[in-house]
């Protein structure tokens, strides 16, 4: 056996997959160090949000007491302060709450176009400001009320003013770097400045390497802009969620951001609240994953997300994720050699295990991470549904086209399983990977016209569709041709891919390599749609 002959031996090329599917795990299953603690031994976090999850459901009823009792007791094992968002709902009951915990409190009031309500809140502030004047640090009237347009400038000085005349308490309000750069009138009726940093969350987001010193530099210009003013930064970054152009949310970045936040309000002597507390599941039906994502906590009962100046794990179940994509591996060789069998004893010579090599190649290293994504990035019926058929057809159409390759049928196009005068003359296993291809096809057009036309809070499932893309890819390129039988389907279907993979990369930038892969998937199945011929295998 000459060396080429032995490299295409499939037990070898198995072999070959297995240990990459096995080093890439092993990579991204390593910890991450993180730069030694800003923080001294023993020191919690100054201040940190908490905005339970009820406020973003719909059915507006107060939070349970237990719960705040809860969570409140799970944010005084790791900082100091807690900033809330509102009086209503309950959230008053906070401040007695975090007294019984040594915190002190950054009391926030909501502020809207409903006079009622914000009497109300205002109201509320007044009581606390009388039974917990030791426990609150300061008031924040509203949070981003002008950048919303939700009161004018001179209804939310009137709030502030008559805050400060009935509490005697410091009072601030909350806004954008812009917003704040533009409201002279604002900025003289406050005590301090609360200063909200978007990153991750920003039009033109940062990269976790560049959000400390975007922070930085938005505070600069405020302080610089107002003199005299305290001028205190509240910013975050989520955990897990899809990338923003560079953001990209994951363990390692969220406690490298932390860590550089802290580093820089200490060298820089200001205040820092962090965003947020305990991860806010309820935010992701509307907002998408990162948005429940940004805590210190995932639940008042685990622990924190990361040790400042310890490792870090992206991937802590790389292992298992290693051995699913393995596994994979071994269904797809499997499926080849059952597909030697049935082809009959000269099928072995022809056979092109390097095809075969190629889709587990594409297919095993992403099935477990499409497999772990699904219940964290499904968060409605229809999201369940796409995202389980996504799962499915990684782990289904990668053994099915490999079995088609070595039995060299024909690539079917859409009318193997649309066209009943094509699909009567169709061998069934050519008939299963049209079926599949066809499904693939649809599910892809439902992802990319949904990143085209409504991108916000959308995932970029890239993991789930390398490996059917991949699949059908090497079975276009390496199936012979059957009679054509031209459909004007797979031809719009190529071309709206094709649309929908370069508009979004057009509206990611190319620094989101999700979204430049999640593309190069769509081209992949736009060129396996032009060359389906929509063949019998007659």
């Amino acid at each position: 056996m000459n060396g080429t002959a032995y490299l295409r031996h499939p037990l070898t090329l198995l072999t070959a997959v297995s240990l990459i599917v096995g080093l890439v795990w092993y990579v991204l299953g390593l910890p991450v160090q993180m730069p030694r603690s800003p923080l001294t031994a023993g020191e919690k976090f100054g201040c940190v949000s908490y905005a339970p999850a009820a406020l973003w459901e719909e059915e507006q009823a107060d939070i349970p007491l237990a719960r705040i009792e809860a969570e409140v007791a799970a944010l005084a094992r790791h900082a100091s302060c807690v900033r809330t968002y509102r009086t209503g709902l309950g959230l008053d009951r906070v401040v007695d709450v975090a007294a019984t915990h040594g915190l002190k409190v950054l009391v926030g009031l909501t502020f809207g176009p409903d006079s009622a309500e914000n009497r109300g809140e205002i109201e509320r502030a007044i009581v606390l400001a009388e039974m917990q004047r030791d426990t609150i640090t300061a008031f924040v009237a509203g949070d981003r009320v002008l950048s919303t347009r939700s009161l004018r400038a001179s209804e939310l000085t009137e709030i502030i003013q008559e805050l400060r005349r009935r509490t005697k308490l410091p009072v601030a309000t909350a806004e954008l770097p812009d917003t704040w750069l533009a409201a002279d009138q604002l900025a003289a009726a406050v005590d301090l400045i609360l200063l909200r940093v978007p990153l991750y969350d920003a039009r033109f987001p940062s990269a976790a390497a560049d959000a400390a010193a975007t922070a930085v530099a938005d505070r600069a210009a405020i302080a610089a802009a107002y003199p005299g003013k305290e001028v205190v930064v509240e910013t975050g970054w989520p955990s897990t969620g899809r990338m923003r152009e560079a953001a990209l949310p994951a363990p390692s970045t969220q406690a490298r951001v932390v860590h550089d936040l802290l580093a820089a309000a200490r060298g820089g002597r200001f205040k820092l609240v962090l965003f947020e507390g305990i991860d806010n599941p309820a935010r992701a039906f509307r907002m998408g994953t990162a948005a429940a994502h940004w805590g210190l906590l995932s639940s008042p009962s685990a622990p924190q997300k990361f040790q400042l100046g310890g490792t870090v794990l992206n991937h802590p179940l790389w292992f298992t994720q290693g051995a699913t994509g393995i596994m994979l591996a071994l269904v797809i060789f499997a499926a080849g050699f059952l597909g030697v069998r049935s082809a009959g004893p000269h099928a072995a010579q022809s056979a092109k295990w390097g095809a075969v090599a190629c889709i587990a190649l594409g297919a095993s290293p992403f099935v477990g991470l499409a497999i772990a994504d699904l219940p964290i990035q499904s968060h409605s019926i229809g999201e369940w549904l796409l995202g389980s058929a996504l799962v499915v057809l990684a782990l289904v159409a990668p053994p099915v086209c490999a079995a088609a390759v070595i039995r060299q049928m024909p690539f079917e196009g859409f009318g193997s399983l649309l066209d009943p005068s094509i699909r009567r003359h169709v061998h069934p296993l050519s008939r299963a990977a049209g079926t599949l291809f066809t499904l693939t096809v649809f599910v892809a057009l439902a992802l990319g016209l949904t990143l085209v036309f409504d991108p916000e809070g959308r995932e970029l499932p890239f993991a789930p569709l390398t490996g059917p893309a991949v699949a059908f890819l090497v079975l276009s390129l390496a199936s012979p041709p059957g009679l054509r039988n031209d459909s004007k389907a797979e031809k719009a279907a190529a071309l709206v891919l094709a649309a929908s993979a370069a508009l979004t990369v057009f509206n990611e930038s190319l620094w989101n390599w999700q979204a430049v892969w999640l593309a190069v998937l769509l081209f992949a199945l736009a060129w396996a749609c032009r060359r389906a011929p929509a063949a019998r295998s007659s």
